[in-house]
């Protein structure tokens, strides 16, 4: 684990709980949105307004594909920033489940003596390939399952 994991994180955790492990969904689950959102909005966009045989800069000024620009940055880099904050954090008690979203985070807590059972399950053919799957943390009471990416 490195020394950003274990600072960041640690506010997150309860009195006298030490990190063993913190666990991010899936580098795919995030470079495959940056590739669409990049390919479908700042590509396809900026080849049809730098594309002399259309007058489409003439119809948008140029402040204003900029600004565009800018906002799609912003878009992504709140992505990113989602895609690393929701995390499962490992800890020497039990689990700390954390989602995370721009003006709230919820934060669930499981303690080793409430897990009943775990289960991986990979629902595409290429999950297998990939290294990626859902785990599925079945706790105590059936309805607080955690499921992570």
């Amino acid at each position: 684990m490195n020394y950003f994991d274990q600072t960041f994180f640690t506010k997150y955790l309860r009195e006298g709980e030490d990190i063993l492990f913190v666990c991010h969904k899936h580098i795919i689950l995030i470079i495959d949105r940056i590739v669409i959102t990049l390919f479908f909005g700042l590509f396809i966009p900026g080849f049809f307004y730098y594309n002399n045989s259309l007058s489409i800069q003439q119809l948008i000024p140029f402040n204003y594909f900029e600004v565009y620009v800018i906002f799609l940055y912003f878009y992504l880099f709140y992505k990113i920033f989602d895609w690393y904050n929701d995390v499962w954090v490992i800890t020497d008690q039990g689990v700390v489940d954390i989602d995370w979203n721009v003006f709230a985070r919820r934060i669930s807590f499981v303690e080793y003596s409430d897990i009943k059972g775990a289960e991986i399950d990979t629902p595409s053919i290429f999950d297998p390939i990939f290294d990626k799957g859902n785990i599925i943390i079945h706790t105590v009471s059936d309805d607080d399952d955690l499921i992570f990416e």
